[in-house]
């Protein structure tokens, strides 16, 4: 079941779509402190799964300083499943609170999410500016979540 798991996030990933924001900057460790607060918290994926016998949304993912968690939900408590490293963390231009995490995967895939509000965050499997509509995810985009997941670890 995890490798079925895994095989449909990564199909996720490949999904088609729009982009809502486009010049961006990098930025410096308090831009990155702001985007941490902005993404507190226990995020769920759009699409919605099957585990240890529950329905429930494919992934809960969790922002920390370095990573980005992913895992599920049991008895209440976070379960990692995997995390992918954060690369980069980017203020976009003329978007108030719009950030991008740049992140990459342990088999080297290059990917990134964009706050679009304090509920939203988008996914593109890219880091290119000019690939975003192609490669826009609305399944592996996250909305906050208010199902209690222990949250220790998380960016603060």
């Amino acid at each position: 079941m995890k490798r079925i798991t895994r095989l449909i996030a990564i199909g996720l990933l490949l999904l088609l779509g729009v982009s809502l924001c486009f010049n961006s900057t990098s930025v410096s460790a308090s831009t990155k402190s702001s985007a941490a607060k902005y993404l507190k918290g226990t995020w769920a994926t759009n699409s919605m799964g099957e585990f240890g016998g529950e329905l429930q949304p494919q992934f809960y993912v969790m922002f920390t300083k370095n990573y980005i968690k992913y895992g599920h939900a049991s008895n209440g408590e976070f379960r990692l499943d995997h995390k992918d490293k954060i690369i980069k963390v980017e203020k976009v231009k003329k978007k108030k609170n719009c950030y991008r995490i740049k992140a990459k995967s342990s088999i080297g895939s290059k990917y990134m999410f964009q706050t679009v509000s304090k509920k939203q965050v988008e996914y593109y499997g890219t880091w290119k500016k000019s690939k975003m509509k192609d490669t826009y995810s609305g399944s592996a985009s996250l909305a906050k979540t208010t199902i209690p997941v222990s949250d220790d670890n998380v960016l603060k």
